[in-house]
């Protein structure tokens, strides 16, 4: 019986990535939406040219000061190739120099072109986020703030997490 069951949970997991409509299997583009011209970057490491576009810098603009936009973009230089997660692109990086100090983590989806922000600078970690609901947040990125939320309480250095939320 338990081959049964775990020959079940692999046959579910394969078609995560399609879904079931009127009684056929299709694939669903995980990368349509609103941005889906952004796509083209993801495995790249063009930062700035998903940064500067119009609705990704229309949206950093309603959630961040243009002084804490300037150490995002500084905290963002040294940086993995664009990832992509669900229907999420995924930016992160730290300052030169500055390691585990002063880091970054952007997750902007494509789909409706939501953005979720994480910035550490100077023993403060802001997370920026105009979804009142964490349940509609990525959950690699909650992940990440978690960790954040975890390792303050048991740094010797005074840290903190603080969510902001600012919208029009």
């Amino acid at each position: 019986m338990r081959v049964g069951w775990i020959s079940m949970a692999a046959l579910l997991l394969s078609s995560v990535p399609q879904m079931a409509v009127g009684g056929s299997i299709v694939d669903v583009d995980w990368k349509a939406g609103k941005l889906s011209r952004l796509a083209k970057h993801i495995g790249t490491y063009h930062y700035d040219t998903v940064l500067i576009d119009p609705d990704v810098d229309a949206a950093l603009n309603k959630l961040m000061t243009a002084k804490e936009k300037k150490v995002l973009v500084e905290n963002l230089q040294v940086s993995p190739p664009i990832a992509f997660s669900g229907t999420h692109m995924i930016l992160s990086g730290n300052k030169p120099h500055s390691g585990s100090s002063d880091t970054a983590l952007v997750a902007l989806s494509l789909k409706d072109a939501s953005i979720h922000v994480l910035v550490q600078h100077a023993s403060k970690v802001n997370v920026y986020s105009a979804e009142p609901f964490k349940a509609n947040i990525p959950g690699d990125f909650l992940l990440e703030v978690q960790r954040f939320e975890t390792n303050c309480v048991h740094m010797l250095d005074p840290c903190v997490v603080v969510w902001v939320g600012r919208s029009d």
